[in-house]
C-alpha cells in the first residue's frame, strides 16, 4: 500500500475516533451522572443563581408603557437592558440582588446551623414566624412568586409555628431507621396544620432542619427543579449545541410525588457517597460520614437548579467541545477518506492481479 495512502487512513480513523468522542461519556441523567460531573455543576450554582435572579429582577423593573403586555409574557429579545435603564432603576436591581443572595447564603447555611445548635438544648422552639416567613420569602423568590401563600403564612400564630416545628423535628426518622421506615412522614404531618404549608413547604422546612445533619438523614426539598431531574428526568443535553426545549411543569404537590422524589433523591445520594467513599480510600484517607464533600441533599437541590437554567450556569464556558457542524463536517471527511481509501485499496488489488495474470 502506498505510503500517502496509509497515512490518509490513519487521519480517517482519528477524525472518526475525534467525532466518536465528542459525543461525550458525561451525562446528566440521575442514574448515570458521575461524582467528577456532579461537583462540576455544583461549582456553576453561586454564578446560576446570580444570573438567573437578576434576569428576574431586569424583567420587573421594565419599564411600563400605556398598553404594553406584563413582564411576564416580554420576550428576552425585547427586554431593556440595566444599561440602558435610570441609575435609580440600576441601584434598585443591584439593591435585590444583593438583599436575595444574603437570603439564599441564610437559607443553605445559616439557617441549618441555627437549627442545629437549638437541637442540642431545651430549647423548645426550633422555627418562629419571623423565620419561618423568611424560608417562605426564600421559596418564593428563589422560584416563582406566590402573593397568596406569603399571607397565608403570616397569619400563623408564633405559638403554632413553634409547637408544629418542634413536634416535626422531634418526629423525624434516625440514622439507624430501616429504609422503609426513614421517609419522613409523621414529620410532615405534623407541619400541616400550619395555613400555606403542604407537601412542598413541608418538606423545605425539614430540608433546613437537616441540613447540617449526616447525608443519610437529610430530608430533600421537594422543588420544581429537583422533581424534573430525579422523576421526570427532564435535563439538558451535554453537549452545549443541542437546542434544548424544556419540559413543561407538571406537578401536583402530593405526598405521592414527594415519596417518588425522596425516594430518587436519597439512592442518588447514596450512590454519589459511596463513589466518594471508594475515592477517598484509595487516596488512603480514613471516610468521614459528616465530612463536608459528601454529597448533601443541599447539593443535590443546588445540581438540579443548575441543570434547570444551564445556560445561565457557565457550565460550558471554555469546554473545548466542537460545534455540530463541525462534528458532522469531521465525520463526512472521515467517511469520505475511508471510501477513497478502500477505493485506492481496490484499485491496486485489481492492478496486481492484472500484472500476475500477464505472467501466467
Amino acid at each position: 500500500m502506498p505510503k500517502n495512502a496509509k497515512t490518509t487512513t490513519s487521519q480517517a480513523m482519528e477524525l472518526k475516533e475525534k467525532f466518536t468522542s465528542s459525543k461525550g461519556t458525561e451525562s446528566f441523567h440521575p442514574d448515570q451522572i458521575t461524582l467528577p460531573t456532579f461537583q462540576k455543576l455544583l461549582k456553576c450554582y453561586p454564578t446560576t443563581v446570580k444570573h438567573v435572579h437578576h434576569h428576574k429582577l431586569l424583567r420587573k423593573f421594565q419599564p411600563k408603557k400605556k398598553g404594553s403586555r406584563s413582564e411576564k409574557n416580554i420576550d428576552d429579545a425585547e427586554l431593556i437592558q440595566e444599561t440602558d435603564l435610570s441609575s435609580s432603576t440600576q441601584s434598585d436591581i443591584q439593591s435585590g440582588l444583593e438583599k436575595f443572595l444574603k437570603l439564599d447564603v441564610w437559607r443553605y447555611e445559616e439557617m441549618p446551623a441555627l437549627i442545629a445548635t437549638r437541637r442540642g438544648t431545651s430549647k423548645s422552639d426550633i422555627m418562629s414566624k419571623e423565620e419561618l416567613t423568611g424560608v417562605m420569602e426564600w421559596k418564593t423568590t428563589h422560584g416563582h412568586s406566590r402573593p397568596m401563600l406569603m399571607g397565608m403564612i403570616k397569619s400563623n400564630q408564633d405559638k403554632l409555628v413553634q409547637t408544629c416545628t418542634s413536634a416535626a423535628i422531634a418526629a423525624l426518622p434516625t440514622a439507624d431507621q430501616e429504609p422503609s421506615e426513614a421517609f419522613p412522614q409523621e414529620s410532615l404531618d405534623a407541619l400541616l396544620p400550619l395555613r400555606g404549608v403542604g407537601p412542598a413547604s413541608a418538606s423545605l422546612i425539614l430540608s433546613i432542619m437537616t441540613g447540617s445533619s449526616e447525608p443519610v438523614v437529610q430530608v430533600p426539598f421537594y422543588s420544581d427543579e429537583v422533581y424534573l431531574w430525579l422523576a421526570l428526568n427532564d435535563y439538558p443535553d451535554t453537549q452545549p449545541e443541542e437546542k434544548r426545549v424544556k419540559q413543561e411543569l407538571k406537578v401536583k404537590y402530593n405526598l405521592n410525588e414527594y415519596k417518588e422524589l425522596w425516594s430518587a433523591s436519597v439512592e442518588l445520594s447514596r450512590r454519589l457517597n459511596l463513589e466518594c467513599e471508594d475515592a477517598a480510600v484509595n487516596r488512603d484517607e480514613e471516610v468521614d460520614s459528616s465530612r463536608s464533600e459528601l454529597v448533601s441533599q443541599i447539593d443535590i437541590e443546588k445540581v438540579a437548579y443548575v441543570l434547570r437554567n444551564i445556560e445561565a450556569s457557565g457550565y460550558f464556558d471554555g469546554q473545548d467541545t466542537p460545534s455540530a457542524d463541525t462534528v458532522k463536517a469531521e465525520k463526512e471527511e472521515a467517511d469520505e477518506g475511508e471510501i477513497k481509501n478502500s477505493r485506492k485499496r481496490k484499485g491496486d488489488e485489481e492492478d496486481d492481479q492484472k500484472k500476475r495474470s500477464r505472467r501466467g
